[in-house]
């Protein structure tokens, strides 16, 4: 049922009154920003343009180069979890699986993106309906990244497709072009009954030309230890990560009007076994004992990143010019056992079989934008943005006997299916805002976006047929926003947001399937908010309530064997975020509270029956309520050292794995809520710092994602229950020269 406007607007006028009255008299001047016992200003150019994160009138998180320090954050899972509503599902692997903002998912087979992905001014998410770009969770090295941005909520008019639940931008250190400075860290770690870690990472940065340019060089290498055991082959320690890269970043500033950014990227990870345990179907009972599986052959998982990005950025007259090109080439190949296809076909004698998928993506940007200065009571922003997606999603599953090797004969390829094509997109974008008076003000902004669709799909094999297909689709979309702020004093904003996004339909893949083209999906938002300062700049506060109506969602399923893409009715979306922060001399606090009630309300879909969907049935993945507190408490120094000591307690509610009509091929399991406790000790003197941690203290086996893939629901088949890391625990010195 929707939830009344009226109580949109109760729930909004609640949310605004928790800021106290007081912040109206606090003054206008705002504390030195040498003073260590306030909030620092954190500025952000997520909106495309410099501002302070307090004036952005959207939900934000903001993960600093501070936090990712003092946390000891390594991977995308270390700061999800302090997002309010950011979780990460179905992720096997490193490098593997689905980002879900504010709930916007639709289970295990959905294949494309609601979240975007950008590195610096390059986009790294795919928006191509084939090309699979759901199966891509960046996981980007962040040695050397100044903050990453969380940006919630859809935000189609500047960022395009895909951006329905919001945007992830990782934000990477420039070059310094006056000082040289050197970073080294070393660290090792060891999981509870399971393996050890090792690594290293080096950066540097040199001036070439006092002033005008300089370079920053880094290079890391790590091993995360794994905890899994296969208990067919015996192989135990399995899901070790053994993870590599490097980037190279030229500045250069010729005058002071002129800023040219260049910058070179190269990783990947190689895990070694899943990160999950069998259950019994649709249950929580381990089926092979605790963080164990069964298989003939185990899995193997990799994922590559190369990134390119040139930007240009011109101070002129009107404002700031921004040009932008880059490129970027995710590639993940992910192995499973599908014994659900050897079940199927038992005429081929085999024992399961072996599934391989190969993604491959390569996609080119470019952008051009101004910003413009403030003109009287008006501001602007204008930009032109145009894609091409190169990508191909390869699919091999093959049968395999008892000792893990291929079959003879047809089971030796029950299918080779390749999906490759092409997907373009040229977009133009405009907004503006008009100051009615320094304290109030109005933005509205627009973007038409058209997108050409071209692909062949080539099969072989048992299921194969037809041998090779092609398919093409071409769709436009217009999206837009309209907000509103009110900043009653400098450091209180209140705002109300109404915004749209969209991604793309495309053609559909399933020989089998009564629609041949599947359409857009869209959403419609309502968001109100405040962000304060109080007490001095020592206590922060951002809160934000909303509204979110989702047409035409694009649900997956599997018929046949092979996976089919159909439109069901509509879904909403309502929810509350809450983030604090606190500072003084000797301590520093952050909490995140999150609520997200995602259902599907209409079906109409081919798709939704397959899934065993019905009305009013929670989306699944994400829970309805995420919790995130963190603190660090500086000891008073009275020799050369100084020492700090840290805890972060993160929890999650239940949430449903699956759609709740049975019998179904994927059947419901209640992912239980969970809460964990990592904790920390600094010590820093002269150039050093050792820092030892305790992640998962109390060695939480939780489930973080749940499937279960049979093509029928009669098959014999445990569910994978993905799991979070045991209690680990890290050592790491590090010197800065």
């Amino acid at each position: 049922m929707s939830m009344p406007k009226a109580t949109h607007i109760a729930l909004a006028c609640t949310a605004l009154l928790v800021v106290h009255a007081d912040v109206r008299a606090q003054s206008e001047a705002a504390p030195s920003e040498t003073n260590t016992e306030v909030l620092p200003i954190v500025e952000v150019t997520v909106s495309k343009r410099r501002q302070k994160a307090i004036d952005v009138p959207s939900a934000l998180t903001t993960v600093t180069q501070q936090q990712i320090e003092n946390l000891g954050i390594e991977r995308f899972a270390d700061y999800a979890s302090l997002v309010p509503n950011l979780v990460q599902v179905y992720g096997n692997s490193a490098g593997s699986g689905v980002v879900v903002m504010r709930g916007m998912y639709t289970g295990p087979q959905q294949t494309t993106n609601t979240t975007a992905t950008y590195f610096g001014e390059t986009p790294i998410s795919s928006s191509g309906t084939l090309a699979v770009g759901a199966f891509f969770t960046p996981d980007a090295d962040l040695f050397e990244i100044q903050r990453i941005e969380v940006l919630k909520g859809p935000q189609g008019t500047l960022y395009g497709a895909t951006a329905l639940g919001g945007l992830m931008r990782i934000v990477p250190q420039q070059p310094d072009t006056r000082n040289f400075d050197a970073r080294v860290r070393l660290g090792v770690s060891k999981v509870q009954d399971g393996g050890a870690g090792f690594g290293g990472k080096l950066s540097f940065n040199a001036p070439l030309s006092d002033g005008v340019a300089g370079l920053q060089v880094s290079a890391f290498g790590r091993r995360d230890g794994g905890f899994t055991k296969n208990v067919v082959t015996g192989e135990a320690d399995l899901g070790r990560v053994d993870s590599k890269g490097a980037s190279i970043a030229l500045l250069l500033t010729p005058n002071k009007e002129t800023q040219i950014s260049l910058r070179l990227l190269s990783q990947d990870a190689d895990t070694n076994g899943p990160l999950y345990q069998e259950n019994m179907p649709g249950t929580g009972t381990p089926a092979d004992g605790e963080r164990g599986f069964s298989s003939v052959f185990t899995p193997r998982y990799k994922s590559h990143l190369d990134l390119a990005e040139a930007t240009v950025q011109y101070e002129s007259s009107l404002g700031t010019i921004t040009g932008s090109a880059g490129r970027a080439k995710p590639h993940v190949t992910l192995q499973g056992d599908y014994l659900t296809y050897a079940l199927a076909l038992p005429a081929l004698g085999a024992a399961t079989a072996k599934g391989e998928q190969d993604v491959r993506l390569t996609k080119d940007t470019a952008e051009v934008r101004l910003a413009t200065r403030r003109f009287g009571a008006f501001e602007g922003l204008a930009g032109l943005f145009y894609t091409k997606e190169d990508s191909s999603f390869r699919t091999t599953i093959a049968g395999l006997n008892n000792a893990g090797n291929p079959v003879a004969g047809p089971g030796a390829n029950i299918i080779t299916s390749t999906p490759a094509g092409t997907y373009k997109e040229t977009a133009l974008y405009g907004s503006g805002t008009y100051y009615f008076a320094d304290n109030f003000d109005i933005g509205a902004g627009v973007r038409y976006a058209k997108n050409k669709q071209d692909y062949t799909i080539t099969r072989s094999g048992l299921l194969g047929n037809p041998p090779l297909v092609a398919l093409a689709s071409e769709d436009s979309a217009t999206t837009y926003h309209l907000v509103g702020r009110y900043r009653p004093a400098q450091d209180w904003s209140l705002f109300a947001r109404y915004a749209t996004g969209y991604r793309p339909g495309g053609p559909q893949t399933n020989p089998a399937a009564p629609n041949r083209t599947f359409d857009p999906d869209t959403v419609k938002s309502y968001e109100f908010g405040t962000k304060a300062y109080l007490m001095d700049r020592r206590l922060g506060l951002d809160v934000t309530v909303y509204h979110i109506d989702w047409s035409k969602v694009q649900l997956n399923a599997l018929l046949g064997g092979l996976s089919v893409m159909g439109n069901a009715g509509r879904s909403e979306v309502d929810g509350a975020e809450a983030q604090l922060s606190w500072r003084d001399r000797a301590l520093m606090l952050g909490a995140s509270f999150g609520y997200n009630d995602a259902r599907l309300t209409e079906l109409g879909s081919t798709t939704a029956p397959l899934l065993g969907a019905a009305v009013g049935d929670s989306l699944p993945g994400s829970p309805k309520m995420t919790a995130s507190l963190f603190g660090d408490y500086a000891f008073a120094s009275t020799g050369p050292a100084s020492w700090t000591m840290g805890a972060t307690v993160r929890y999650r509610t239940s949430a449903n794995a699956a759609y709740s009509v049975l019998p179904a091929a994927n059947p419901n399991y209640v992912m239980p809520g969970f809460a964990t406790l990592d904790v920390r000790a600094k010590v820093e003197w002269d150039r050093y710092s050792l820092r030892a941690g305790i992640d998962n203290v109390t060695d939480k086996n939780a489930v973080v994602a749940y499937s279960t893939t049979r093509i029928s629901a009669a098959q014999p088949i445990n569910s994978v229950a993905t799991l979070s890391r045991p209690r680990t625990f890290t050592l790491t010195l590090g010197a800065s020269f």
